[in-house]
């Protein structure tokens, strides 16, 4: 079994890190992806997965970094993407994200900048994943029209390759992307 969605770095793990890894081990899962949400959850993520041979990485930015009081509000998206190619070089790295679009209410909705900053930022990433050959795992709440816009963009064949997260509430909301064309969950 594969793990496709941990967040081991969290400071929750510190005391148990290990004995939570053992644990999964003996629960069956032969494998494990730590995503990065920033650039510092990249850096820790792929430091897991050096250390443990079954623990692999994907790196990106969470849409809600783009917001004004998230990590990355006014981000140079240039650099910000060499960060990612930078972690992504390393052999460990399995896929590019959790990047996507939030536009949920829980955090306050979305005003036409934060849009803005969010659609550039995972325009950003999707086109590293493209451009490096690696699938994506992407963050979607209550933004699926724009994401499915976003991924219409790329190849089909990248498009297969993406894993969709997110709370899913309506089904219609997701139709498009369970058309063969994504895989997703929850």
């Amino acid at each position: 079994m594969l793990d496709i969605h941990t967040h081991l770095y969290f400071e929750a793990f510190d005391p148990d890190r290990d004995t939570v890894i053992m644990r999964a081990r003996a629960a069956g899962v032969h494998q494990m992806i730590v995503v990065g949400c920033d650039l510092g959850e990249c850096a820790q993520a792929v430091a897991l997965a050096q250390i443990h041979d079954d623990v692999y990485a994907s790196v990106g930015i969470h849409p809600n970094e783009f917001r004004q009081n998230g990590s990355l509000p006014d981000a140079d998206l240039g650099k910000v993407a060499a960060e990612l190619e930078a972690f992504a070089a390393d052999q460990k790295v399995v896929a590019i994200g959790e990047c996507g679009l939030d536009y949920s209410q829980s955090h306050g909705g979305i005003d036409p900048e934060t849009k803005a900053r969010q659609m550039a930022g995972c325009s950003m990433q999707l086109a590293l994943a493209s451009r490096l050959g690696l699938p994506v795992i992407i963050h979607c709440r209550d933004a699926y029209a724009d994401m499915l816009a976003l991924m219409k963009r790329i190849s089909r064949a990248f498009f297969c390759s993406s894993l969709l997260h997110g709370r899913h509430r309506n089904h219609a909301s997701v139709s498009g992307f369970a058309s063969g064309l994504v895989f997703f969950y929850r």
